[in-house]
């Protein structure tokens, strides 16, 4: 199996999460700058931060 290898899975403090999902309360969808913030603060891949906003509003669509 050669070429790219998957990342692994990121996993978030209960912290992250509760800052992630203020931050999603006030702007569901953040613009590049905003996850490159966010990704600073957090100290995460700003990569990870918007698949994180993606998923979560999967998620909330899912549940209306």
């Amino acid at each position: 199996s050669s070429g790219r290898r998957r990342r692994k899975r990121t996993i978030f403090s209960a912290a992250d999460i509760e800052y992630l999902k203020e931050a999603f309360i006030q702007n569901p969808k953040p613009s590049q700058q905003d996850i490159a913030i966010l990704s600073e603060q957090l100290g995460h891949d700003s990569y990870v931060i918007r698949v994180w906003f993606y998923n979560k509003r999967q998620a909330t669509k899912k549940t209306k």
